[in-house]
């Protein structure tokens, strides 16, 4: 009889042993392909969140807005794949016409005369990330801030739309003060107001007032500015945070005017808070992963020894009438694999009951679902076939010292 057929046998013929192996191996199973599958979910999640989340990329001046960046190579950086969107930060000045009057008290009109129609202007599509709304001195009181992209808009103070007798909607003229440099006079809408949150002293001329300070989409503030010159700052949207450092490569690359008082920052913090979260996610399903396949290893040859010493008696005849010990030891790794691959097949029809309590555990922690992929199914069988090869080094060790005289008189 071939070693295939008495594995066969022996298999069928020790059940206690099959049993017990199955068993203890599906729990062990059950676990890895847990590991396995937490391990792909956080993979799918990682990727998720760089995409969804993203980074931004600032170049700026470090000298308060004395660089200025020209538009061809702020429109040579959006273009890279990775560069989803860019928001300019023009800082300019403009007049306003006879339909847009600047704010004044009565003592600074009495002072300075009807003749101060200066305004500052901000150009920028996201006016929230200006120093006056983030600080909570500035906040929106009626219509909107600007989309992305939207052009010919602007933003104005209460106390500018009162004086002015204007309303949401209504268009007003500003004159550049760069007509040397190309820049010309702009039309915008408005679509939405601030509010101060706090009263200020109105001291100087009109220019300095907090309320004369309007906010307008940056095509209107680069007209006003001239063609040439487009920012102080650019922020870049990128989709992928981990490909950061290439676009600031590519900015090094450009070599920008006074490119040495230039600082290039990178806003990443949302995804690193988060990929914190996952990376011990991650860490914990390998330590799962790895612990399962250790104390799978270590059971398997603690079953194969116990069933070795049961059969020293049947080694020492196969010995003894001339079987090699080498089919032996396949004859072995074949009972074991048997109820081993039939564990590993339970364990990943039960997987889903595995997989919706680890899903309702990590409910807010994840939101890729945590489910056995054909990777990982594949693994798992991968994995139960290399620990009972592991597991059979042991017991190739012990038979290959096998006497068949000695095996018997052991048995015996």
């Amino acid at each position: 009889m071939n070693f295939l057929k008495r594995a066969v046998f022996s298999f069928l013929y020790h059940k206690k042993n099959t049993i017990l192996l199955f068993a203890v191996f599906f729990v062990i199973a059950a676990l890895i392909l847990t590991g396995f599958s937490m391990l792909e979910a956080c993979k799918i999640e990682e990727k998720n969140m760089r995409e969804n989340i993203g980074a931004t990329v600032t170049i700026g001046s470090m000298l308060n807005g004395a660089n200025l960046i020209p538009h061809e190579q702020v429109s040579t950086l959006a273009e890279l794949d990775n560069v989803t969107g860019y928001n300019p930060y023009v800082l300019s000045m403009a007049r306003g016409l006879q339909d847009i009057t600047p704010y004044a008290t009565p003592e600074q009109k009495d002072k300075f005369g009807s003749m101060d129609r200066w305004f500052r202007v901000d150009g920028t599509w996201d006016v929230a990330a200006t120093s006056g709304f983030l600080t909570g001195t500035q906040a929106l009181s009626q219509g909107r801030l600007f989309a992305e992209g939207e052009t010919g808009a602007a933003v104005i103070s209460d106390a500018v739309l009162e004086d002015s007798g204007l309303h949401l909607g209504d268009t007003v003229h500003l004159e550049t003060t760069r007509n040397l440099y190309g820049g010309e006079d702009a039309a915008v809408t408005i679509v939405g107001t601030y509010s101060l949150s706090q009263v200020v002293s109105h001291t100087n001329a009109p220019y300095y007032n907090s309320e004369n300070q309007v906010y307008v989409t940056p095509d209107a503030a680069m007209q006003l500015f001239g063609p040439d010159q487009l920012a102080y700052s650019v922020r870049f949207t990128i989709q992928d945070p981990e490909r950061a450092s290439e676009l600031v490569e590519a900015i090094t690359a450009l070599h920008l005017p006074e490119e040495d008082n230039l600082q290039t920052t990178i806003d990443d913090l949302q995804y690193r808070a988060m990929k914190g979260t996952i990376a011990s996610m991650t860490g914990m399903a390998a330590a799962m992963l790895i612990a399962s396949c250790a104390i799978g290893g270590i059971t398997l040859v603690m079953l194969l020894l116990i069933q070795l010493n049961s059969r020293d008696f049947e080694l020492g005849v196969l010995l003894s009438l001339g079987e090699s010990k080498g089919k032996i030891v396949l004859q072995l790794i074949l009972e074991s694999l048997f109820p081993v691959l039939l564990a590993t097949t339970a364990a990943i029809f039960a997987s889903p009951l595995a997989d919706w309590a680890v899903n309702l555990l990590f409910t807010g922690s994840l939101t890729a679902p945590v489910s056995a992929t054909a990777a990982s199914i594949t693994a798992m069988y991968l994995c139960g076939c290399a620990l009972t090869l592991a597991a059979s080094v042991v017991t190739a060790y012990k038979i290959a010292r096998y006497q068949p005289k000695k095996a018997l008189m052991a048995a015996g």
